[in-house]
């Protein structure tokens, strides 16, 4: 039997950070144990919990990012909010949630909006509000954005991308001439998301659950793209948060680049097959940190795919497997969080239990780009009758909304749940995604 693991792409940094060894052997041994069966990793195959993380930008009255300070000392009196890399940045999120008992869904809903309404209280307490764009328009693109006193990693690990970028790739990306820095993995800090995370029954669910969501993040990125203006600039693009994630943490050298080998970021080379596969990309890439009794749960934590399997508590009492889906950008209101969570993983579900083929990986990445660019506006590919077809994204977005609506009935949502959201997506057909109705309502002010 050949050796698992016995290569990394990492290996390249070892002279320069000597623990990288230590951190890889330590992956592997849990790695090994999971594949193995040797730990318990949890099943619950009966319900569907599913927990939602959504990170806010907070600005001042007087339209400036809230003072880090000020933002450090809120989620340090608030059990449950969350540091994140922008200095102005908080996370919440909502405890987990069974979306098979009845009215499931609609606590899901209740639980994002109490969660940010607690939220906005606490921040407006403050003189601040939060932002509901996926990205803030106000704060910079690099250095001067992120937290510095909160964690060491919020230092460490984007430098490291920046010592690392590959050269030949450009500074400043955006139509027009192109004005937004995207060199600076800190530039992140002025991104927001909201998440879910999944229960997943077993490890065989959750690639296969992995597999559909890195099809289905594109067509939520289409219809939710909500991140257009970004330091002061109009980028042009529809949502620029992939965008950036992707040129300022490319660290890869052209021999991987013209292997086909991708990132740490946004979406994967194919398709991962089996879980080894899924554990091979992860031992690929650089830790960074030196948390060696965190070895496992940091190499998924710095793993930034479009969707992710999280093996929380390995070998502890309640172990559990989640599906993380991640590439969409905080929503315009809190019902609007909700309905895009919905419609997530209801496509997923959806798209399981009617077994639709998986689109081919290169049309994947087409579609991811063209919703980044063009929301609503561009042309997705989709499967059709078993072969991949290419129209207008709208059409396409018709279609994948009926696989939504088939996953939340999957999981017992009831007529009144789906027919809620239902009317936030058909509005997005009709109007546009969220950065194109900002967009137009500018347009409109300004003449």
């Amino acid at each position: 039997m050949p050796q698992r693991f016995s290569t990394s792409r990492a290996e390249r940094f070892d002279t320069l950070y000597p623990f990288f060894p230590e951190m890889r052997a330590l992956f592997r041994k849990t790695a090994e144990q999971i594949l193995d069966r040797a730990v318990d990793t949890g099943s619950n195959p009966t319900s569907r919990r599913v927990g939602i993380e959504l990170e806010f930008s907070c600005m001042t009255q007087e339209g400036e990012p809230l003072d880090e300070d000020r933002r450090n000392a809120l989620v340090e009196a608030n059990p449950g909010y969350q540091f994140e890399l922008g200095a102005a940045q908080i996370e919440i999120m909502t405890p987990p949630i069974d979306l098979t008992v009845m009215g499931g869904f609609g606590r899901v809903r209740d639980a994002i909006r109490s969660q940010t309404e607690l939220l906005k209280s606490r921040v407006g307490a403050t003189g601040a509000s939060i932002v509901r764009l996926g990205s803030d328009p106000l704060v910079h693109t690099d250095e001067r954005g992120r937290s510095v006193r909160a964690k060491d990693r919020y230092v460490l690990v984007p430098d490291f991308h920046r010592r690392h970028r590959r050269e030949g790739l450009p500074t400043f990306i955006g139509r027009d001439g192109g004005l937004i820095r995207c060199d600076h993995a800190a530039g992140l800090g002025m991104m927001s998301s909201v998440q879910y995370n999944l229960d997943c029954h077993s490890p065989e669910e959750a690639l296969e659950l992995l597999n559909l969501a890195l099809v289905s993040g594109p067509y939520a990125v289409a219809m939710g793209a909500n991140a257009r203006f970004v330091d002061g600039v109009d980028s042009g693009y529809a949502d620029i948060r992939g965008i950036v994630w992707e040129f300022s943490h490319d660290i890869r050298t052209p021999g991987e680049v013209s292997r086909g080998l991708s990132g740490r970021t946004g979406l994967p080379t194919g398709y991962f097959r089996t879980l080894e596969a899924y554990f091979e990309d992860l031992h690929d890439q650089p830790s960074i940190l030196h948390i060696p009794e965190a070895a496992f749960p940091l190499a998924t934590g710095l793993y930034w795919r479009d969707a992710r399997i999280k093996f929380l508590r390995v070998g502890e009492l309640d172990p559990q497997i989640v599906l993380e889906f991640r590439p969409l950008s905080v929503q315009p209101s809190s019902l609007e969080d909700y309905a895009m969570v919905a419609f997530a993983v209801g496509h997923v579900i959806g798209a399981q239990a009617a077994g639709i083929p998986l689109l081919p990986m290169p049309l994947v990445h087409d579609n991811r780009w063209s919703a980044m660019m063009f929301g609503t506006r561009g042309e997705l590919w989709q499967m059709n009758d078993g072969n991949p077809v290419l129209l207008p994204a709208r059409d396409v977005l018709r279609e994948q909304i009926t696989v939504a609506e088939r996953g939340m009935r999957e999981l017992g949502a009831s007529h009144e749940e789906i027919a809620e959201v239902r009317e936030i997506w058909d509005d997005r057909l009709v109007d546009g995604c969220p950065s194109d109705v900002v967009f137009h309502r500018l347009q409109r002010m300004w003449g």
